[in-house]
């Protein structure tokens, strides 16, 4: 099953320009003349951005969730920028950083070497891994032709860019980021306010069929008005556009029945007038914050 913006060419994005742009972390450096070099800096500056209190002190920590940025550096920005996330704060990214538009590797550089952010991937970060980082014996025909496989699927789901961005790196930039996302686990856990949530990029793992793989259930099935869910929890989720559930122009965040789709297609071609953008949601109080479109 292919993700719905399947063969869409990815708009372009825009360079940063801001003068508070921090250099790269040092896990990350390059040793290069490069002249596309200078595109990876991590262009926002996570742990810098500071909470305007008009004066009050802030007392409270916030929990923030947002999903499928992909490689929109524009919305992703815009969000940060109304959010400001402080240090003790925690901000939960349900995968799909990447593909669609061209900055996903930047994005998850900042991701990455920032301290209150916690992951889950995304089919998208699952399809860099397989056609890129997964061992293959090259001088074995079934292994060539599963490699070709797994790039052709990421490159008709908008990887082309990414694969570009990756290929600039260095090998230890790209074995790191390929170990970090092969950490991360397939759902989190939080309470907030009394609520347990379940966060999850497609679906919960625990409802996968009999016979079927975890991780691709996890990853791409897509949560429905009716399906059952775990007892206990509400389900925050990704993956599936809002447009699937509710007619709404653009595209808000949907809440369900114990359940609640936060993807607003920032993943979508940048049209006129624009449909999709990128969406948070802040737990403590469902304060719900959108991207410019």
């Amino acid at each position: 099953m292919l993700c719905h913006m399947a063969k869409e060419t990815p708009a372009r994005g825009e360079t940063c320009g801001q003068s508070w742009c921090p250099p790269v972390p040092p896990a990350l450096s390059r040793a290069s003349n490069s002249r596309n070099a200078q595109r990876f800096v991590p262009f926002i500056p996570l742990e810098g951005i500071k909470y305007e209190t008009s004066g009050k002190e802030r007392i409270r920590v916030m929990t923030y969730v947002l999903s499928d940025i992909h490689g929109h550096l524009r919305r992703f920005r815009s969000v940060l920028e109304q959010i400001r996330p402080g240090p003790e704060d925690t901000l939960f990214v349900l995968g799909d950083v990447i593909d669609r538009h061209p900055d996903g590797i930047r994005i998850l550089a900042a991701l990455m070497a920032s301290p209150f952010v916690r992951m889950i991937p995304g089919n998208h970060e699952d399809m860099m891994l397989a056609a890129l980082a997964d061992r293959y014996d090259m001088g074995r025909r079934e292994d060539m032709r599963a490699r070709s496989r797994a790039l052709a699927l990421w490159y008709a789901n908008g990887g082309e860019d990414t694969h570009r961005a990756v290929e600039r790196l260095s090998e230890r930039e790209r074995n790191r980021i390929f170990a970090y996302l092969r950490s991360l686990p397939l759902s989190l856990d939080t309470e907030v306010n009394g609520v347990r949530y379940r966060l999850v990029h497609g679906a919960p793992e625990e409802l996968t069929p009999d016979g079927e793989d975890v991780r691709q259930f996890s990853l791409w099935q897509r949560v429905m008005p009716d399906d059952p869910l775990p007892p206990g929890v509400t389900v925050i989720f990704g993956h599936t556009p809002t447009a699937r559930y509710q007619d709404e122009d653009p595209l808000r965040i949907w809440y369900g029945e114990r359940r609640i789709g936060i993807d607003c297609g920032s993943g979508f071609p940048e049209i006129d007038p624009a449909y999709g953008r990128l969406a948070c949601l802040r737990l403590d109080d469902m304060r719900e914050f959108y991207s410019e479109m």
